[in-house]
């Protein structure tokens, strides 16, 4: 048996940023967690997230009372997407006319409450899988990895998860920056530089991973959405007009080119990426109302329905579970 074939095959799962379009990923984790009778941590080396994803994220990882095992299942974490959603995106008019000013749209108070309740006082080493975070500091103007292993290894990064998620997520515009205790740091969301965090989980030192050693990586979407803005449209844009659809092409462009290059890159057996088609209506990722969750949901269940995805999730699941290897083909007639 050669080398490569001896080695273990690291298995990641990359969780994109997308606001309520988180949604998206929780869906299709339940239907993993459907598929292989096991929790998402458990079928995962490293889970890496960014915004959204990386609330997602924490949440898959953050241990029981045991210390040992997932506290959630995928399917629990969808309810922060369809029974909080509204909560945590609601701001009245005044507050939203006076932040094309001063300050963010949303107050950060319903989601830090949320993270709190459903994260408690667990820390970052405490994740029961290895785990990785995206945020970027604007203090310093550099990317910023939150990670078990740094989390282990150093006591001062060992942070609490609520507020790691907290930085993750701070969208411009959207939630105020964040700074955690101790630190000069200006957090702002991991998406300004890595929406899709694929890249990062497999290439950076993290969790002692060997970007040389043999791979699987699931990397889901929040939806990929068509932005038609003429040119005639667009060169009449000031400052206000241009901040959000600016921060919603960083973040989309950023998605798909770590897509192009994972594909280029990857055993296309070793890699699957999930991401379904959006309307242009749908492309919000502060639009938590019942009829945009309710199309976030059918699109979702159409992704996971085309020919010929259903075939290729289940050999990747069947995958996973062997650990990365081919799983051993029943005898003919075998049940």
């Amino acid at each position: 048996m050669s080398q490569q074939a001896q080695r273990a095959v690291t298995r990641i799962l990359a969780i994109d940023g997308g606001g309520i379009r988180g949604l998206i990923p929780a869906l299709v984790l339940t239907e993993i967690e459907s598929l292989t009778g096991k929790r998402i941590a458990e079928l995962f080396d490293l889970i890496a997230g960014t915004s959204t994803g990386g609330i997602l994220a924490a949440g898959l990882t953050v241990p029981d009372a045991t210390g040992k095992a997932p506290m959630y299942r995928a399917q629990e974490l969808v309810g922060l997407y369809r029974d909080h959603g509204e909560e945590i995106f609601s701001a009245g008019w005044l507050r939203k006319a006076w932040s094309l000013f001063v300050g963010a749209e949303y107050s950060p108070h319903n989601l830090e409450e949320h993270l709190k309740k459903q994260l408690g006082e667990h820390r970052l080493a405490d994740a029961v899988t290895g785990l990785l975070i995206t945020a970027y500091d604007m203090h310093e103007g550099k990317a910023w990895f939150f990670s078990r292993l740094a989390a282990q290894r150093k006591a001062d990064r060992n942070f609490l998860l609520w507020e790691v998620c907290r930085a993750t997520s701070a969208a411009p515009t959207y939630f105020p920056p964040f700074k955690l205790p101790n630190e000069k740091a200006t957090l702002v969301d991991g998406g300004v530089f890595a929406n899709n965090p694929g890249l990062c989980a497999w290439v950076d030192d993290h969790e002692g991973i060997d970007p040389k050693a043999p791979l699987m990586l699931l990397s889901l979407g929040t939806g990929s959405v068509p932005h038609p803005v003429t040119f005639t449209r667009a060169r009449r844009w000031g400052k206000i007009r241009w901040a959000q659809p600016a921060i919603g092409a960083f973040m989309d462009g950023q998605s798909d080119t770590a897509e192009y290059q994972l594909g280029r890159l990857l055993d296309p057996t070793m890699y699957l990426r999930l991401q379904p088609e959006l309307g242009e209506e749908h492309e919000k990722m502060d639009d938590a109302s019942k009829p945009n969750l309710g199309a976030l949901e059918r699109a979702t269940t159409h992704m996971l329905k085309e020919p010929g995805t259903p075939e290729r999730l289940k050999e990747f699941c069947d995958r996973l579970v062997a650990g990365g290897a081919p799983p051993i083909p029943l005898p003919a007639g075998a049940r």
